[in-house]
């Protein structure tokens, strides 16, 4: 079965109509006078119609207009969820790398540790800062042999040990320094034996932060070496 739209059957409705009125304007001039009312009637229904016709196929463009601003809307909606899901995955990104960073994992730097030794040949008196000046390990580079300071090379929390000895009948005292501040100290000293004293403390550096070994008072020099070591616990990122 043939399918006919309805802009074929309005055009034919325009083209019977338009013959219609042409027949009636084709009359012999003795028919006119009988025929007047007959034609006036057509006419207005003609264009009654014609109107009619018109108006549907204006409706008909509408409607169209209107299904395809539909389906640009749904389009536009699905991008727009994709859109969001996109940036709802990149929000997820940039918080799962904030917490990364904030909480630190000592895998995203390169380990700092190091340990030195001080032999009892190296003179110290009065405040001097110690010298340790035998490297066991130095892992990072971060401690500096010539001026005995250690400086953190990424924020974080590290750990610091310290330990002296001395001869019986003598007594030192050393104090760990953080950024200038004491931050722990270690005295050792007996009347009868040799005696041995350690501090460790913990603290959180930023970068360039400084931590060294400084001489505070004593009589005796160090029986065995004085050791000094340190190791970054996890990196985060911080403002001291």
């Amino acid at each position: 079965m043939t399918t006919v739209t309805l802009e074929t059957c309005l055009a034919n409705i325009l083209i019977v109509l338009t013959l219609t009125t042409c027949t009636c304007g084709q009359r012999n001039p003795s028919d006119r006078s009988a025929m007047q009312g007959e034609c006036s009637r057509f006419d207005y229904e003609h264009k009654l119609l014609e109107r009619l016709v018109v108006m549907e196929l204006a409706q008909k463009t509408v409607d169209e207009a209107e299904r395809k601003l539909w389906v640009g809307i749904t389009e536009l909606q699905k991008e727009l969820k994709n859109k969001s899901k996109e940036i709802a995955d990149l929000n997820a990104a940039i918080t799962q790398l904030r917490t990364d960073m904030n909480t630190g994992f000592t895998q995203l730097t390169s380990p700092v540790i190091f340990k030195v030794k001080k032999s009892p040949s190296v003179y110290i008196s009065g405040s001097d800062v110690i010298l340790f000046d035998n490297v066991e390990t130095n892992v990072g580079g971060a401690f500096s042999v010539d001026h005995g300071f250690f400086k953190a090379p990424v924020a974080g929390t590290y750990s610091f040990a310290l330990q002296v000895c001395c001869y019986p009948k003598t007594w030192v005292s050393y104090d760990i320094k953080v950024r200038g501040q004491q931050a722990g100290e270690t005295r050792a000293g007996d009347n009868s034996f040799y005696d041995c004293s350690t501090e460790v403390t913990v603290h959180t550096l930023a970068v360039g932060n400084e931590v060294w070994v400084q001489h505070r008072d004593g009589n005796g020099v160090d029986k065995h070496w004085a050791t000094f070591s340190g190791v970054l616990l996890n990196a985060a990122n911080v403002a001291v």
